[in-house]
């Protein structure tokens, strides 16, 4: 399938999930009203626990924060890793891609296709969003710009790019606690590969080569048992050639490399005002 056609069945589908106006089903359904009759009018979960009661509002809730997590699953599955436009942002292919389809959600709740056009704020949508997105940028950031003003903040793009990466795991050792690790920066879109050296031949991924740019580089090599000059011998064939003093090599090594299958990051630039 064409990556563009791909890219739309995604942005629809999204906004589909999205539009399920829950608050109103549940309303009608259960209370034989429709719950922009009421209250504030919202069909939000809010409005739904104030004029339904804190059990349907809570439904109501979690029904919302799942259209945001079933857009994104839809979307991982149905991505095939091509994205078709130029991803200028600091993040993957792959978290463009989830960030595209939780939006599309979020429209999809604010302006449902199922009641006019008219739905709720998105908050719980977003959230949803954010649940499984939050493996690739910072949720602590991501958390702090709802609470401070809504989905309208995870529209700002300044936020977005500002956000680090990071990953947040239980702890490996300390039960209760958790792990955080944030990726190391810098002013390229850099890759690593390393290992245990014990003979004269790095054997680098097969994916490798085409990953990224063949002239920069850099292979940091630490021998183990004692002083051991190693050095780098050549580079070709996705190999690294090395030696020693000793005659067999016996260190542990890192490659690092550029990344070719995206662009080069743009360090400095002077922001265009609207």
């Amino acid at each position: 399938m064409d990556p563009i056609i791909r890219l739309i069945i995604i942005i629809i589908a999204s906004y589909l999930i999205g539009s399920f106006p829950s608050a109103i089903i549940i309303s009608k359904r259960f209370f034989g009203f429709d719950i922009r009759d009421k209250g504030s009018g919202n069909m939000g979960s809010t409005n739904a626990m104030r004029v339904l009661g804190w059990k349907w509002g809570l439904l109501t809730q979690v029904l919302d924060i799942l259209k945001g997590i079933a857009a994104v699953v839809i979307a991982t599955h149905l991505f095939n890793g091509t994205l078709p436009i130029s991803n200028s942002t600091p993040f993957e292919d792959i978290t463009v891609i989830k960030m595209i389809a939780g939006l599309s959600a979020v429209l999809g709740h604010i302006f449902s296709a199922f009641v006019n056009f008219k739905g709720g704020k998105g908050i719980n949508t977003g959230a949803g969003n954010i649940t499984l997105v939050g493996g690739d940028i910072d949720m602590s950031a991501a958390v702090g710009n709802i609470q401070g003003g809504g989905v309208a903040n995870l529209l700002n793009f300044d936020n977005v790019t500002a956000a680090s990466k990071s990953f947040d795991i239980p702890h490996p050792t300390k039960e209760g606690w958790r792990l955080r690790y944030g990726n190391l920066e810098g002013p390229e879109h850099g890759v690593y590969f390393r290992g245990h050296a014990t003979s004269k031949v790095i054997e680098l991924p097969d994916y490798w080569v085409g990953l990224v740019h063949d002239t920069d580089w850099t292979v940091q090599l630490t021998p183990i048992s004692g002083p051991c000059v190693h050095w780098v011998e050549k580079i070709e064939n996705n190999k690294v050639y090395i030696d020693c003093q000793d005659g067999t090599p016996n260190c542990y090594f890192t490659v690092f490399a550029e990344r070719k299958d995206v662009p080069k990051v743009l360090l400095e630039y002077k922001p265009i005002k609207e």
